[in-house]
């Protein structure tokens, strides 16, 4: 019995983004990821679903698929199956790229930066002054997440 996505292959796409980190990651040209894409599920050696996405390992490759939607998130070369879904514990694993979630941290911090700037401004009980209050927490905690993210899934301190 042939198995689901090789099923619904037709149905496979990405957005431009998914494109452009796809053909950075492999090396392609963005105008041939869905083909390219399509081609090599075709060869899958291994499909494994592990919570909402398919992942597709053709030897060094592996090719992330949203298991709803069928699009193709993200391929890494160099990687085995196996080790992306241990890591599935960390849910922006081979979603974003370590540059990626770099670029993240210092929008960021930068948007902190302007809030806590602009906090002293606001009279204290108004609902400016909460809702700032509220979204400079928010920021740290995505600072934090991502922060942490880096250190677990690349080994890397945060800038």
């Amino acid at each position: 019995m042939e198995h689901e996505l090789i099923q619904n292959i037709a149905l496979l796409h990405t957005t431009e983004l998914g494109a452009e980190r796809v053909a950075r990651n492999l090396g392609l040209s963005a105008d041939d990821v869905i083909p390219w894409c399509k081609q090599t599920i075709l060869q899958a050696e291994e499909i494994i679903r592990e919570g909402k996405n398919w992942y597709v390992s053709v030897g060094e490759t592996v090719i992330t698929v949203n298991a709803h939607s069928y699009t193709i998130l993200t391929a890494h070369k160099g990687k085995k199956i196996s080790r992306q879904v241990k890591k599935m514990d960390h849910p922006t694993m081979g979603l974003y790229s370590q540059e990626e979630l770099q670029e993240a941290l210092r929008a960021i911090r930068s948007t902190i930066s302007k809030c806590e700037k602009a906090l002293p401004k606001l009279q204290v009980g108004k609902s400016q002054h909460t809702l700032t209050v509220r979204r400079i927490q928010a920021l740290q905690i995505a600072v934090s997440l991502i922060s942490r993210e880096l250190q677990d899934v690349y080994g890397k301190e945060s800038l």
